[in-house]
C-alpha cells in the first residue's frame, strides 16, 4: 500500500511592532490558490503583543534547489 500525503501552505508572519514571528498553515484543495484570505490581509493580530495590522507579502524569492519561485 502506498504512503499517503497532503499538501499545505504555510504563511509566516513577522510582527510590525514587536518583530516576533508566527505561522499559519492552510490545507490545499483542488483549485486552491495560495493567497492569504482577504480577512487576514486586512486585519492580522500578533499572538505575542496583540498588535493588529494589515499583512504584506514578502517579495518572491527563487528556490536555489529547484529553481522555482516560492
Amino acid at each position: 500500500m502506498p504512503h499517503k500525503y497532503s499538501v499545505e501552505n504555510i504563511y509566516q508572519f513577522t510582527c510590525s511592532n514587536c518583530k516576533g514571528w508566527w505561522s499559519f498553515a492552510q490545507m490545499n484543495q483542488i483549485g486552491f490558490k495560495p493567497i492569504l484570505p482577504v480577512k487576514m490581509q486586512q486585519n492580522t493580530t500578533c499572538p505575542h503583543c496583540k498588535h493588529t495590522d494589515s499583512a504584506l507579502r514578502f517579495p518572491v524569492k527563487e528556490n536555489s534547489f529547484t529553481g522555482t519561485a516560492f
